[in-house]
Order: C-alpha cells, then structure tokens, then sequence
C-alpha cells in the first residue's frame, strides 16, 4: 500500500487502531515541521526590513547573509542563463536541420520525384552506325512525335523537337520544321508541357485532319456505286427545315465535287498548298503505287510529302480516325535495333541495318508491317498519346484496334494528302481515279 492510499484510509477511517495512530503522529510531525519553517520564514523577513529591534551583529550577520544569497541568486542566474542559451542553440542547429533538409528535398528529390510521374520528353537516345563512325542523338519525344504525326497528322511530321527542363513536370519546348521550299517556311512553334499536358501557343498546329476532308466520308465503301456516283445521289436528296430552306444531306466539306474544283481554279498560281486529294473508290496497295506514279510522271510545277490516307476501321461508312503513312519521306532517320526487334520496320535505318525506302516502299508486306508497328509502338506509349490527345475523345487502344484490322486487311487507300500548287492540282483532277481536292494554304 502507498502513503497517499494509506492516508486516503486513513481519512475513511478504515485503517487498524495502530495504523491511525501512525498516522496521525506523521501529520502532528509535518504541522510542526510547518510550524518551524514559518518562523524562519518570519525572521528573515524582518532581518532583511532591518528591524529596529535587531543588534549590530545581526545586522552584519544579515549582510554576510545577504551577500552569499545575491552571490548564490547571480550564479543561479548565469547558470540558468546559460542553460536557456544552449537550449535555443540546440533548438536552432535542430531547426536549421530541418529546414536544411527540407529545401534539399525540395529542391533536389521532390522535383525529379513528381517528374517521374509525368511524361519526360528530354530522356535521349543514341543510335550508334554500324562502323562507329557516327551517331544520331533523339529525345524521346521528337522520337514519339514523328511516329504519332506520320500517323496522324500529314506533312507535320519532319520537325526538331527541343525540350528544356524547369523542374516539376514541367518543361519548355520548340517545335522547328526541317522542311521550307523557296520563300515559305514551315512554322517554328513554342509551347511547354506542365505535367503531362501539352500546351503549344499556337494550339491550331495541333490540329488532325477532318474526316469529311476525304469524299468517301459518310459513302458505303462496300457499295458498287464508286464515291463520285454516291455523292451525286445524295445531291438530287434536297431536304427542306423547319423554316422552308431547302439544304442537302451531302456532308463531305464542299456541297459538291463542282465547289470544290472553283475552289481550286480559284488559287494563286505561285503559291504552294496542303491538297487534300479525295479518291474515286478505295485503292489495294498495288494500284496505290501505281496511282502515285502517274502522280509523279505528270507533275508540271512541284508536289512533295505525299501521304497516304488508309483505312483502319470496320466501319466502312465514317472512319474512326483519318489514318496514313508517308509516301515520300520518312519519319526516322534511324533508331536503336531493339527498337525494329520488337517494331520490325517501324525506321528503315538502324545501327545494324539500312534499307533504301524507296525500294521498300514498293513491297506491300513491308509497309503493312512499317505502319503495323507504328500502331503497337503507339498503343504502348499510353503517357505520351494522353498528353497529345489531351481532352479528346481518344485513346490509345484505337492504336490496337488499327494495328489489328490493317494486318488482316492490308493497306486500302481511299485518299492523300500532299503539298502542291495550283496547276499540279488541276493536272490531278483530270486523273480518273481523283475526284475531289480541298485545298488549304501551308506555311
């Protein structure tokens, strides 16, 4: 039993007659104690008011007195003083740890910590020759975009693409074209990714082709009526709204084929333009090939970076997306040689390999497998097809889906895009299998 519960019991009343009689010895011992400590207490006060009462001798006493006790209070004083010091100085070494640590982190681990979490369009890669001699240097993302642009968005695709790094997640970037004829340049466009999204400042550069670019949008492909006989149809259909305006279900972008060639006759003769050239019916690879020769053989002025639109979808009516490859250039110079393992064709140069693309162009089943592999590469780069395809409707599995349908369908054209002039235009339309050309301006 402890003291404090024997003295509760003790005021209970509930200890033995020998146990209440110990205690209350105890507690006369601590009155007197008191008691004694009250008187001293007493005397020294009036020792130190100087009382009138107290002798010479007590005052010196008292002045010996009160001379150890202000010595004593100044040595406690130092000494408590001093303690405080060393508190704080611990206190502070300790505090400055922290934060010293702290900003360290920040500056240090939490940067690259959050930029391990977005994309990173500065990791390199280095394609050594196969004699040692030389070496191309890319960054990931001037790798990832020629792919994504062959694929997506024609004539874009032949940029240098430079990327700075501001900590974070976030960097800075400028898109330069590789590619000028004569007096008009391809845009330089600056822009910057702020973890994970893509913000250029010019957005428009972004843009992909609109399907009903292409006449075969909203025609049957399957039907026996080639796409110039379907539209003719569609235009007899005059449908009237609500407010007695007749208007007419046809949806490719010039109400007919007749507006769009005024459109073409009625461009600047020294200029060069983005044509987007609509076909007759959907051409093999085969009579693609040949299409683009006769192209080629009855070019008068200029035309370059010819790209092929191809069908990728089972919808045979809208596509789900405008889909090609490049018919004149390549996207890649070169790349690793794991890369074309696992991507066969996916560059026609490597470190172990080089091919004459225009030699490779000409054999279906290498084509399929070049534009096949653009699809499986870009189906695994989830981080960057979100950051380009930021807010819209899109996802990386139509990568797989197109990969799928092109390897069991092969390459069906049912259009191209290129850069021409007018009168390279107008030679076009007089092709049979060309029906239609949209003409935009390119700079």
């Amino acid at each position: 039993m402890t003291y404090r519960e024997k003295l509760e019991n003790y005021r209970k009343k509930l200890l033995s007659e020998k146990e209440m009689e110990e205690v209350k010895e105890e507690i006369e011992k601590v009155d007197a104690i008191n008691d004694y400590l009250a008187d001293c207490l007493e005397e020294e006060l009036d020792l130190r008011k100087g009382g009138a009462g107290s002798s010479v001798g007590e005052t010196k006493l008292f002045e010996n007195r009160e001379d150890i006790l202000e010595n004593k209070a100044e040595d406690f004083e130092k000494y408590v003083k001093k303690s405080i010091r060393r508190v704080y100085m611990k206190m502070s070494l300790g505090i400055c740890a922290v934060i010293l640590a702290v900003l360290l982190f920040v500056q240090f681990g939490l940067s690259p910590l959050i930029e391990s979490l977005y994309y990173d369009p500065t990791e390199q890669m280095e394609v050594v020759s196969e004699n040692g001699q030389s070496a191309i240097i890319y960054n990931k993302m001037a790798m990832d975009y020629r792919i994504y642009a062959e694929l997506t968005m024609p004539c874009k695709n032949e940029v240098d693409i430079l990327a700075f790094p501001q900590g974070y997640g976030n960097y800075t970037l400028n898109i330069t074209s590789l590619v000028s004829y004569g007096i008009e340049n391809a845009k330089s466009i600056g822009g910057q990714i702020r973890k994970g999204r893509l913000e250029l400042y010019e957005p428009d550069y972004l843009d992909k082709v609109p399907a009903n670019f292409f006449a075969c949008y909203g025609m049957n492909s399957d039907s026996k009526r080639d796409y110039e006989e379907q539209m003719r149809v569609k235009e007899k259909h005059i449908s009237v709204d609500e407010d007695g305006r007749e208007y007419r279900t046809q949806i490719w972008h010039y109400d007919s084929l007749e507006s769009a060639r005024e459109a073409v006759e009625s461009l600047e003769p020294d200029r060069k333009y983005l044509a987007y050239v609509s076909l007759r019916r959907d051409l093999n690879f085969q009579e693609t090939n040949e299409l683009m020769k006769e192209v080629t053989s009855n070019t008068e002025e200029f035309i370059a970076q010819r790209w092929l639109a191809i069908r990728n979808d089972e919808g045979n009516t809208f596509p789900l997306d405008v889909f090609g490859y490049n018919y004149d250039t390549v996207s890649l110079l070169s790349v690793p040689a794991e890369y074309n393992e696992k991507y066969p064709y996916l560059a026609f140069y490597d470190s172990e390999k080089e091919y004459d693309y225009y030699e490779m162009r000409e054999k279906e089943d290498i084509m399929k497998q070049h534009v096949v592999s653009m699809c499986k590469y870009l189906a695994d780069r989830e981080e960057f097809v979100n950051m380009m395809e930021y807010g819209r409707t899109s996802y990386t599995g139509k990568f797989k889906e197109s990969a799928r349908y092109i390897e069991e369908h092969g390459l069906n054209c049912y259009g191209f895009v290129c850069i021409t002039t007018k009168a390279d235009m107008l030679k076009m339309l007089e092709n049979d299998e060309i029906i239609g050309i949209i003409p935009k301006d390119w700079v």
